[in-house]
């Protein structure tokens, strides 16, 4: 895991399960019937993440469930998995879409979600 991350604005907060920071593209998944659609490498997002997922939450480099604090059912995947787990992060999440880039920090038991940046293009440098 990577030890910094990029930040923007900072759009959740929730119980951090683990320790570490990472970037990746948000996949919001509503069930486990649609696990099979998160890439390798992207943050998974969910309601909840219950016993029922199963396989398929090993390709996630991070966890952000609406639902949940830390003695909940991903808590103990976060350990198993060795990922950060964000839970609990309640409104910030439902502002977070498939396909933001997201900066994700957990520390100190508590996880925080920013928006990164897109990089600014310089219209005269491709022209």
């Amino acid at each position: 895991m990577r030890s910094s991350v990029e930040q923007g604005a900072l759009i959740g907060v929730g119980f951090a399960i683990g320790d570490g920071a990472v970037n990746g593209t948000a996949r919001f998944v509503a069930s486990p019937s649609e696990l099979d659609t998160l890439r390798r490498g992207e943050i998974l997002l969910a309601e909840d993440v219950t016993p029922e997922w199963g396989a398929g939450l090993e390709r996630a480099v991070c966890i952000i469930t609406h639902n949940g604090d830390p003695s909940c059912h991903v808590a103990g995947l976060s350990r198993a998995l060795n990922i950060p787990v964000v839970v609990g992060a309640g409104t910030g999440a439902s502002r977070i879409w498939s396909g933001a880039r997201l900066a994700v920090s957990c520390q100190e038991g508590i996880g925080r979600v920013h928006e990164v940046p897109e990089p600014s293009v310089n219209v005269a440098q491709s022209a």
